[in-house]
């Protein structure tokens, strides 16, 4: 089932005359109407159609929202286990650098990863796609929403797929350049790792704490002690 805000979409005519998907518009789904149409499948497949043509982005980003909470509640009503709930949207994630994103479309992914968080046994997939770029993004999105995936977070650009990922960034290890303070005999210089924020960070950033310095707590590696330090050395962590 293809669910849109219109009565037609692109996606909708493209999975229906390919899978057999049925389009329906978001103010018709009813859990009555979505166990009659899949009676006979044993899994419900659900393609949500962001919609994207509206001046006023901050009432369609609620409008959206409001869309995909009411098909969510529609779907936990019905008999089925089984949940394939695709999201797609239209430019709300940034591929490169210089694209304009669309931040009503970004919202959904957040409400999309609530989703998959308070139902296990669905599975939630985000697609993000550019739907100005002719109909090059239909290929790959008619691969991702009918067909098991791991990666449950894409976006399609010029007919490709990208995913996240986490990637640990190159740490500078020549010091030979570093100019190092002075330090007093009681002084402890260390190379930090990680640095850790707290509420009172957070209230001296709003100004409700004097002071201009955030993170004072940290992990990392020792680097240098003063003439009077005996219970560090440099090395340890």
């Amino acid at each position: 089932i293809v669910v849109s805000r219109a009565k037609e979409s692109t996606v909708g005519k493209v999975l229906g005359s390919e899978f057999g998907f049925r389009h329906l518009p978001i103010s018709e789904v009813s859990p009555t109407q979505l166990n009659e149409i899949v009676s006979r499948e044993d899994r419900l497949q659900v393609v949500y159609v962001a919609h994207s043509e509206d001046s006023d982005k901050s009432a369609a980003e609620e409008q959206s929202c409001f869309e995909v909470l009411q098909l969510a509640r529609q779907l936990a009503a019905t008999e089925h286990q089984k949940v394939f709930l695709s999201i797609v949207t239209n430019k709300g994630q940034q591929i490169t650098k210089d694209e304009v994103t669309d931040p009503g479309q970004a919202s959904l992914w957040g409400l999309g990863r609530c989703l998959a968080a308070e139902f296990p046994n669905w599975l939630v997939r985000l697609v993000d796609c550019d739907f100005g770029e002719s109909e090059s993004y239909l290929a790959p999105l008619r691969t991702l929403v009918t067909l098991p995936d791991e990666e449950t977070e894409q976006a399609i650009r010029l007919g490709k797929s990208y995913v996240c990922r986490l990637v640990r960034p190159s740490l500078h290890k020549d010091d030979s350049s570093l100019q190092l303070p002075a330090l007093a005999d009681d002084d402890i210089l260390v190379r930090y790792r990680a640095i850790g924020l707290n509420f009172k960070d957070m209230a001296r950033f709003r100004g409700l704490v004097s002071g201009d310095v955030l993170g004072l707590e940290c992990s990392g590696t020792v680097f240098a002690v003063g003439s009077k330090v005996t219970k560090f050395t440099p090395g340890d962590e």
